[in-house]
């Protein structure tokens, strides 16, 4: 089975209002050198392991994980740029579930994926200013 960072990166870019704004420019854990705007980039903060004594194969295959998604757009729509991306992401999480990928199973609507935090500001010392927003999510996943 994928890693759960690359479910979650197929998933951002499977969603189109995500991948209209950003086009496939979405990155493991760090921006390229030169990287061309908008873009984002996502890293794994941490991980929750559920334990469960009704299924011997789910035994620490299932939880919570935590990402930072980091999301930067210049020129002088920059801030509404980041602030729409950070928007649409937040949207896309209740579209998919890193449960059981590609769908979500029939007794769940909606997947259970929020924001934790969402945090806007303009990166130090950039002229011009590129402007950010940092998305801390909460995915619910299984490994089985």
């Amino acid at each position: 089975m994928a890693s759960l960072e690359s479910r979650l990166h197929s998933a951002l870019l499977g969603d189109a209002g995500v991948s209209a704004l950003i086009g496939a420019r979405l990155y493991d854990r760090q921006l390229p050198p030169t990287p061309q705007y908008p873009c984002c980039a996502y890293q794994r903060i941490s991980t929750i392991p559920l334990y469960s004594q009704e299924h011997d194969s789910a035994q620490g295959g299932v939880g919570w994980a935590r990402f930072q998604i980091s999301i930067w757009a210049t020129g002088p729509n920059g801030g509404n740029d980041s602030d729409a991306i950070a928007t649409a992401i937040s949207n896309a999480l209740q579209g998919f579930n890193l449960w059981s990928p590609p769908a979500s199973p029939v007794v769940v609507n909606t997947a259970p994926n929020y924001v934790l935090n969402r945090r806007a500001g303009i990166e130090p010392n950039t002229n011009p200013p590129v402007f950010k927003v940092f998305l801390d999510i909460k995915v619910w996943f299984s490994e089985q």
